[in-house]
């Protein structure tokens, strides 16, 4: 059974309830494509909590200050990168660094916040082609 490690930058409303749904589908995950999907990091904008074994929902509400940030996040060995932190149009961050970081590490990256690709997100593709990593879009669009 092949081990898909999973980590979620962005940890509010939206984070949490994808990480619930990962959880939760872990056994269809396993039956249909056989795979172990673990949710190995999740950071907020302060805080954090990760285990190589991967995370349960009843340390969701432990999360320890200091653990977050890109390097956080790439330390956790996760293969994939979930970024589901505020959009800001302008500037494109918080999520454009965590992306960045990850696609560069040649680990794929799911976006479900849009302000880092409205920002750079030619540049965000070219660095998934360049690295091998895969660039998706997910979530609501302009659920504001």
């Amino acid at each position: 059974m092949h081990i898909t490690r999973i980590a979620i930058a962005g940890f509010g409303n939206v984070g949490r309830a994808v990480a619930s749904m990962l959880l939760s589908r872990r056994e269809r995950y396993r039956t249909l494509y056989g795979a172990d999907v673990r949710l190995v990091a999740v950071c907020g904008s302060r805080a954090g909590a990760s285990d190589g074994a991967g995370l349960e929902a009843n340390r969701f509400d432990s999360l320890q200050p200091g653990l977050f940030g890109p390097d956080f996040i790439g330390s956790s060995g996760a293969d994939i990168l979930v970024e589901a932190g505020p959009s800001d149009f302008r500037t494109g961050g918080p999520g454009l660094a965590y992306i960045r970081s990850a696609l560069s590490a040649g680990r794929d990256a799911i976006v479900i916040s849009k302000g880092a690709l409205v920002y750079d997100g030619r540049a965000l593709r070219d660095l998934a082609r360049t690295s091998g990593a895969t660039l998706k879009i997910s979530g609501a669009t302009a659920a504001a």
